[in-house]
């Protein structure tokens, strides 16, 4: 799918070559596409960051889900500059505990 990209108005991008703070806006927007794109991009580093504490692939498969999921739910009220989102593994850690 081409879409605007909010970094150059006007040019035809893929939302795949959006950066990640264009993505988390979109994911605040309730973007799905925006998630999915940013879910491939991240989750294979996450979860070897979520392994460290839950070294079950399975169960931390299911906590990085969770923790994108919460994400989704909770994007309107985060902060995406904070860092919230995903920042240090923000979300991922706020699974965690």
């Amino acid at each position: 799918m081409i879409l605007t990209s909010p970094l150059r108005v006007g040019e035809p991008v893929t939302l795949s070559a959006w950066d990640d703070l264009a993505l988390m806006y979109a994911i605040q927007r309730q973007d799905e596409r925006a998630l999915a794109v940013l879910y491939d991009r991240r989750a294979s580093r996450l979860l070897g960051f979520v392994m460290r504490f839950v070294p079950e692939q399975s169960d931390a498969e299911s906590v990085l889900l969770e923790a994108f999921s919460q994400a989704w739910r909770d994007a309107d009220e985060r902060s995406v500059l904070s860092g919230a989102f995903f920042g240090h593994g923000g979300a991922v850690r706020t699974t965690l505990w």
